[in-house]
């Protein structure tokens, strides 16, 4: 049995008819849902363009030109002489002119683009600075928050839970819970992860000062801010290297026993 003709053939025709021609098949088969092959294939099968136009389908090298005309690169701005912009002077601040294909519209957040804008008259040195100032208080911060009060502290945190359903229809359902899985982080650990955390912190704190010294010729201000943040870092960072370094096993000791009259 022959498989049925689709509805969607006609229909395909009849746009392509209402447009003269002048529409992409792709656009066809997005109206339709369907994919572009089949509306091509239906285009040369039925012979689209000689029942429109009373001529036979173009030739593949006169559709090979075609391409090749389109696939030449358009030059860019307007044509030579024109005076279209002319005494219209700048744009206006905050304008999309100069937005490559709206990317800044289209994928970062407009809470985003409010805070670049607020960064758009700031000079690289004061930037550092906010930096600055932004990571030595997340190093501060980060000691209290895991800071360790005693040796035996034990912070025990749910991990994964699982349910069970038990009972029947007549009596109805409940969940009960078949297995709990736990993280445990001990003391030792947990110091552990907070003094390598606060040694790279530190490593990067040193490298953004010594970046905004290169750069700039800071206020007395400001001066004397970097000196007592440097200080208080070198002494910090001393602190945790001590605490990093693994601890030395002393070498064994070595007994010789010597016999009387041995020399």
């Amino acid at each position: 049995m022959p498989k049925p003709r689709s509805p969607n053939r006609d229909k395909a025709y009849e746009i392509y008819q209402e447009h003269h021609g002048k529409i992409e098949l792709n656009a066809i088969a997005a109206k339709l849902g369907i994919g572009a092959g089949t509306v091509r294939g239906w285009k040369n099968k039925d012979k689209w363009e000689e029942r429109i136009f009373g001529t036979p389908p173009k030739k593949s090298t006169e559709r090979s030109k075609q391409n090749t005309e389109r696939s030449e690169p358009k030059k860019r701005g307007g044509q030579a002489g024109n005076t279209n912009a002319k005494g219209k002077g700048a744009s206006k601040t905050g304008n999309q002119n100069a937005v490559k294909h709206g990317l800044f519209a289209k994928y970062i957040p407009d809470e985003a683009i409010e805070i670049m804008d607020a960064f758009n008259d700031a000079a690289p040195q004061d930037i550092l600075w906010d930096m600055i100032q932004i990571k030595y208080a997340a190093i501060i911060r980060a000691q209290r928050i895991m800071l360790v009060t005693d040796k035996d502290e034990m912070i025990k945190e749910l991990k994964e839970i699982q349910y069970e359903i038990r009972g029947t229809a007549d009596i109805g359902y409940s969940s009960y819970v078949a297995k709990e899985e736990f993280d445990f982080q001990f003391a030792w650990d947990r110091q552990a992860t907070f003094l390598n955390a606060q040694s790279r912190a530190m490593s990067e704190l040193r490298s953004l000062i010594k970046q905004y010294i290169e750069i700039s010729d800071p206020d007395e201000e400001r001066k004397s801010k970097l000196e007592l943040i440097q200080a208080k870092v070198a002494k910090e960072r001393a602190e945790v290297n001590k605490l990093l370094e693994p601890n030395k096993t002393p070498a064994p000791t070595t007994i010789i026993v010597k016999r009387a009259g041995d020399s």
